[in-house]
């Protein structure tokens, strides 16, 4: 979103899932599980240095 011609912010959400692990006992036998989820949310603010000025132009 661009606040001003120089300054835009942004905000993402982000969902990691990286499965279900089965803990066991020594025996082998099988003691509980847990799902290993990730949310995740960012925020920033970008500033645009020198942003809607004349396009640099080569001269040969």
């Amino acid at each position: 979103y661009m606040f001003t011609q120089n300054w835009s912010g942004k905000v993402e959400y982000q969902y990691y899932d990286f499965g279900t692990v089965n803990v066991f006992n020594a025996a082998g036998a099988p003691i509980g599980s847990f799902r290993n989820d990730e949310h995740t949310v960012k925020a920033g603010i970008n500033y645009r240095f020198g942003w809607g000025g004349a396009p640099v132009v080569a001269k040969y």
